[in-house]
């Protein structure tokens, strides 16, 4: 479920009395969007028609609206968020501008054109599902932002093996909590690996290593942590030899980042 939009409350205009919708404060034309929509709306910046799959209520896809887009289409398989979404969009005086469809992932989505689209929220393995669903149409796209919950690793993994190119892989930071946000294109081959990183290790991506993500070191750090305890409770088990990997993989990219020769992690 997509985190809480929260909305500023900008200067009343003379005349005209503020939307209210569903227990949230005052909207008016400024949509401040958590760090995790953010990122994705950065990332769609400059897209004339993206449609948001698994809309819930519809933040980002009006703030889509408001920061240029000139139409864009809703989707969700929930058809209570797809009416919150329709609401908020007449309340801002978007739903002609939005198409909206009720389904799963592309399923329901009429001919285009689109020129990106936005999956965030869901499974890594049924992003990469949905995407195939669809490979003529998605293939077609200037560019996809997903942002899986759980599965990052599989979904990178698929994207690699697909010939997608990632144009960034950016971590997004809510209280304690970190997420993954990628941004693709299709390209028909691999990307090049950079140096230093892991071989095969799609647990933290390469794009965000090779950028200098400052947010990585200290997920890095969190994710070590997390297998060096899970490892001491797996000694002996069938689990052992996978978490070992991991700890070693992401031992290696922090000694990278710190650009040690050795590292006694």
């Amino acid at each position: 479920t997509r985190s809480v939009v929260r909305i500023v409350s900008g200067r009343r205009m003379p005349g005209r009395r503020p939307h209210r919708l569903c227990g949230a404060k005052e909207i008016h034309m400024f949509i401040k969007l958590t760090p995790r929509l953010q990122t994705a709306l950065e990332m769609l910046r400059g897209l004339r028609a993206p449609v948001d799959i698994g809309c819930d209520h519809g933040y980002l896809t009006a703030a889509l609206l408001a920061d240029g887009g000139e139409r864009a289409a809703a989707c969700d398989i929930s058809a209570p968020s797809l009416e919150k979404a329709r609401c908020l969009m007449e309340r801002r005086g978007d739903a002609s501008r939005v198409t909206f469809c009720l389904g799963s992932g592309f399923s329901c989505l009429p001919s285009g054109p689109w020129d990106g689209a936005a999956l965030l929220g869901m499974g890594g393995e049924l992003i990469a599902r949905l995407l195939e669903e669809r490979e003529t149409l998605v293939h077609s796209m200037d560019r996809v932002v997903l942002q899986p919950m759980g599965g990052e690793k599989e979904l990178r993994a698929w994207l690699y093996v697909r010939g997608w190119h990632i144009h960034k892989d950016v971590l997004a930071r809510e209280d304690r909590r970190y997420y993954q946000v990628i941004c693709a294109s299709w390209a028909g081959k691999p990307d090049s690996w950079p140096e230093e990183f892991p071989q095969e290790c799609f647990l933290l991506g390469y794009k965000t290593f090779a950028d200098g993500d400052p947010l990585l070191k200290p997920y890095c750090q969190k994710l070590l942590e997390q297998r060096q305890r899970r490892l001491a409770m797996a000694r002996g088990t069938s689990g052992e030899e996978k978490l070992e990997k991991e700890r070693q993989a992401l031992a290696q990219i922090l000694c990278a980042m710190m650009r040690k020769g050795d590292c006694a992690l």
